[in-house]
């Protein structure tokens, strides 16, 4: 009987592990991004697991084979203006300027600024990130701005927070 019991046990242990569903079953981002009052700019660092961010490009271009560097930093670019955007109150949207990358297996930093001169008040900052493959993902968003920090979760019902509104 424990021989049965073990064999069965290993066999749900291999299958947990094993199976599709169960190999990546939470999906999040990590955003830090501080305003720079120096040089005028939003200046972003984002955490994404690197499989996510490939499904991310093969859903946005249609395209399973990875791309050379110089075109897959102008993918990553075009993705990201896409789905992290910065909007403020009387002012044209500012253009995301990529900075650039690091990519790891399981990690991947990706790094882009916002010129800003005005500051952020008023500002919404939204990081849509896998929203489109994703239901349940949450970006956590770490801002700082003026000396004052916050942290806030953005999911498909709240992908946005307003500087200066309600924490």
């Amino acid at each position: 009987m424990n021989l049965r019991r073990s064999g069965w046990l290993v066999w749900v242990w291999v299958a947990l592990w094993t199976c599709p569903a169960f190999a990546h079953p939470y999906h999040a981002s990590l955003s830090e991004a501080e305003y720079n009052s120096e040089s005028g700019s939003l200046e972003v660092a984002l955490k994404v697991l690197t499989q996510d961010l490939e499904r991310a490009l093969t859903h946005h271009f249609g395209k399973k084979k990875i791309p050379p560097l110089e075109e897959a930093d102008r993918q990553i670019a075009s993705y990201l203006a896409t789905v992290f955007r910065l909007q403020c109150p009387n002012l044209s949207p500012p253009t995301l300027t990529w900075v650039g990358k690091e990519i790891e297996v399981k990690e991947t930093w990706l790094y882009f600024e916002f010129p800003l001169a005005t500051g952020l008040e008023g500002c919404t900052l939204e990081n849509r990130f896998l929203f489109a493959q994703e239901p349940t993902q949450i970006n956590t968003l770490q801002l700082k701005a003026g000396g004052h920090g916050v942290t806030v979760n953005l999911s498909r019902e709240q992908p946005g927070y307003r500087v200066g509104g309600t924490d």
